[in-house]
């Protein structure tokens, strides 16, 4: 099968990079100066747990209306959606469309016009950011252990489930994972819950990540079980299952746990590099967040202080 990556981003260049590594038949869109730098030069990936440094040489394409794919992989923020949309729809024959990253967005504008049976969404356990022309990535928790290579992926439509089978497929005969979630929604809900309360900390504290102290992960825990809560009553899941003892564990090992779980490269390169560079979409994000799982009239007050805690 052939994969066409769209967005030049971090998580698009190390996906590109990654297929191409384990086998793939992939090429990346990237546009203007980049695509020229990427063209020449490569992407270069240095692994922020092990120090390794690799360069890859993905094609690099900057119109895609001429050739053939199977699948496109779209990894671009979900406010940039619209814009490659017209991209996506002139090209011709895709079986496929994933979209990889954060968002709450309904996939509805995307389905009149690519079909709802052609699109499944997601994310990938990766983090990093930009120094100059290098890309430092965060892949896995600590160097003795494999990368994560997995992604998640879930089907906004029920029309599109039966491409699951066939991208796990595609993917696991050559080393990679899927894990995947029918109501991939909640997972996004989730996961934004999440990451609010690292960068509504690190705007507390001037984005210096050493100073978020355990009052901080306190004021967290409870913003997450006043949001779990709200999320139950409105039925949606907390996945993974696990994240559930949040709600429910003695709140001193919640923040034991999490104070663990902050140690080391991966938080520190991963999370807190896109949440820097991010503020908007993350407040975006915390907005979308608001408004799915409250009526009117309905007010959560650790919910309203995160929204300024945000507020870019």
């Amino acid at each position: 099968m052939k994969f066409l990556v769209v967005g030049a981003g971090v998580i698009g260049c190390y996906t590109a990079a990654r297929m191409l590594e384990v086998g793939h038949d992939i090429k990346l869109l990237a546009r203007g100066e980049k695509a020229k730098r990427l063209a020449d030069k490569g992407i270069t990936i240095k692994n922020g747990i092990t120090g390794e440094v690799s360069t890859y040489k993905v094609p690099i394409i900057e119109s895609p209306v001429k050739e053939y794919f199977d699948i496109v992989i779209v990894c671009v923020r979900s406010t940039q959606r619209e814009s490659v949309l017209s991209t996506l729809v002139s090209l011709k024959g895709i079986e496929v469309y994933c979209f990889i990253g954060n968002t709450l967005k309904e996939y509805d504008e995307e389905a009149e016009v690519l079909g709802e049976d052609r699109i499944l969404t997601g994310f990938t356990s990766i983090g990093g950011r930009w120094e100059n022309d290098e890309l430092i990535i965060v892949d896995r928790k600590s160097a003795n252990i494999k990368p994560f290579d997995s992604f998640i992926i879930g089907t906004p439509f029920e029309d599109s489930h039966k491409h699951i089978a066939v991208l796990r497929s595609v993917w696991k005969n050559r080393g990679l994972k899927m894990t995947t979630y029918n109501n991939i929604l909640d997972w996004h809900l989730t996961h934004v819950v999440i990451v609010s309360q690292l960068a509504a900390a690190l705007y507390r504290h001037g984005g210096d990540f050493k100073a978020i102290s355990d009052d901080d992960i306190l004021i967290a825990v409870n913003t997450m079980r006043e949001i779990f809560a709200q999320m139950r009553k409105h039925h949606f899941q907390i996945l993974p299952r696990p994240l559930n003892g949040i709600s429910f564990l003695p709140r001193r090992l919640v923040i034991n746990r999490i104070r663990k779980r902050l140690e080391g490269p991966f938080t520190e390169i991963g999370l807190t590099s896109h949440i820097h560079v991010g503020r908007e979409e993350v407040f975006s994000l915390v907005i979308e967040l608001r408004d799915l799982i409250t009526n009117e009239g309905e007010s959560l007050p650790l919910l309203n202080q995160l929204v300024e805690d945000i507020r870019p």
